[in-house]
């Protein structure tokens, strides 16, 4: 039986613009793999390097990934482990997780 994802979020990640990119993207294959283990699906897309509006621990740029994540029913609360995950990661200097 095919799996039927009906929440839909968005994760978006936020690196020090200073992190070479092959690191984020290795992050981020282990965020991708986190994520799966809970029964979802994401594919993350780079949005770039943007300027901060504030400095976040002595960054005044940073390097944005939004991820398109796709939940099932049977995934009631998928993020709570994924929170934990993300806040122990030392490299992310901030994430936002949104309903669509």
């Amino acid at each position: 039986m095919k799996a039927t994802y009906s929440h839909k979020y968005q994760l978006i990640v936020e690196y020090p613009s200073s992190l070479d990119s092959k690191k984020q993207k290795e992050d981020l294959t282990k965020l991708e793999k986190e994520i799966e283990k809970k029964g979802m699906k994401v594919s993350f897309s780079d949005w770039g390097e943007k300027e901060l509006a504030y400095r976040i621990e002595d960054n005044e740029k940073a390097r944005f990934w939004i991820g398109n994540v796709e939940a099932g029913e049977e995934a009631l609360t998928p993020w709570k482990d994924i929170r934990v995950f993300l806040n122990r990661n030392k490299q992310i200097i901030r994430y936002l997780i949104l309903k669509i």
